[in-house]
């Protein structure tokens, strides 16, 4: 750490590739991740690549060495890199450094993950990472990678029932052309199991696994901006439609603890932000009180549900009324570091609403963590120089 601090990195890296960088266990990889930093800090390109891909034979799930990976491979290509005719290709081994072999590893990997006991999503958002990567170079037509939608809807497939599937496509939405936003979300649903639809009722997911599927391809839509396109009219009946999704869903979580979040929590926030939409964007009073009747009907079924606490925070400051404000931020038991990053909601409306004791307040707890931290740091720092 210290020769880090002094710019040392070549020492730093010497050190941790001894023998006293064997005694780097205090986390899995440790050593290995050490090592990958000082290479990128160093510009040893050749060996961050020839480290990440061994990583990555040895666990194809981490995302952390797939970024390496192409990020060295791409340098190497850029530097127009060879290896030495004789000898290692770098201290690390093998190395990679065409778009040909990234291409070749990266199938090879999907080709094992279908040999795995449990599936795996790194090797196929690796993949999708390619294609971006070969996009933006305007290269990815000759490689016959595949069509990322197509890529996506796989995907879904595989994992939507997976709360993280939203968080992972969501990542490469822009790879799709704006003209096949809607076909790619009446694909997704699609091959959703939902019950078979009567006249003036919603096909329904039967379990939570399908419910999960709906809520991805939900929270797809509005970030496609297919909400955005319609009207008024239209906006209500997604709301009411999202909170008939919500009670139904309510069904799913009878057997919830209190601290848990109920399965169809997204629905209603879903509809909040709709509402919140034509608020801001239409100036529909009525929409804001639906907002917060909404939410605060949520808490009821959900009260460790923090989403609906920022939420109302947030509106009932934009409205002027503070007092709500006071105990909706107290009930999120903030700790340590999140008095600053998320006391900003008090603070930053309390002085223009004549609340200087709760602002006042919210800052004293920030300030005694900075202090507090500041004293611990200090006699680390002291420790580990005496030692």
């Amino acid at each position: 750490m210290i020769l880090e601090r002094l710019g040392k990195y070549q020492e730093a890296l010497d050190v941790v590739r001894g023998k006293l960088g064997e005694k780097l266990t205090s986390e899995l990889q440790s050593r290995e991740n050490k090592c990958m930093a000082l290479y990128k800090k160093l510009c040893k390109w050749p060996e961050c690549n020839a480290l990440s891909r061994r990583l990555l034979l040895k666990n194809s799930d981490d995302w952390q060495f797939y970024i390496m990976y192409f990020d060295s491979v791409f340098q190497l290509i850029d530097k127009s890199w060879t290896p030495p005719e004789e000898g290692e290709h770098s201290l690390e081994g093998e190395v990679h450094y065409s778009t040909e072999q990234a291409v070749k590893f990266v199938e090879e990997r999907i080709t094992e993950e279908a040999k795995s006991s449990r599936p795996l999503r790194g090797p196929y958002l690796a993949k999708l990472e390619l294609i971006r990567r070969l996009q933006h170079r305007d290269c990815n037509d000759q490689y016959k990678l595949g069509d990322p939608e197509e890529l996506m809807f796989q995907y879904f497939k595989k994992f939507g029932d997976k709360p993280c599937c939203f968080t992972d496509i969501k990542v490469f939405v822009d790879l799709l052309p704006s003209t096949q936003c809607t076909k790619f979300i009446r694909q997704l649903l699609a091959v959703i199991p939902l019950s078979a639809p009567t006249e003036g009722k919603l096909a329904l997911p039967a379990d939570i696994k399908a419910l999960q599927q709906h809520l991805c391809v939900v929270q797809l839509t509005r970030l496609l901006g297919l909400y955005h396109t319609i009207d008024k009219k239209q906006k209500l009946n997604v709301v009411q439609e999202l909170m008939l999704r919500y009670q139904h869903g309510l069904e799913f979580g009878k057997s919830c603890l209190k601290t848990e979040l109920q399965f169809s929590d997204y629905y209603c926030l879903l509809a909040v932000h709709l509402l919140l939409d034509m608020w801001l964007e239409a100036g529909e009073e009525i929409a804001v009180w639906q907002s917060l009747t909404l939410l605060e009907g949520g808490l009821t079924r959900s009260p460790s549900n923090a989403q609906f606490k920022l939420l109302l925070i947030r509106i009932y400051c934009m409205l002027g009324a503070f007092e709500p404000v006071v105990e909706l931020y107290s009930s999120l038991d903030a700790k340590h570091i999140q008095h600053d990053t998320i006391g900003y909601l008090l603070t930053r409306y309390a002085e223009s609403l004549g609340q200087y004791a709760a602002a006042s307040q919210s800052c004293n707890f920030a300030l005694r963590f900075f202090h507090s931290n500041q004293k611990d740091v200090s006699d680390t720092n002291f420790s580990h120089d005496s030692s």
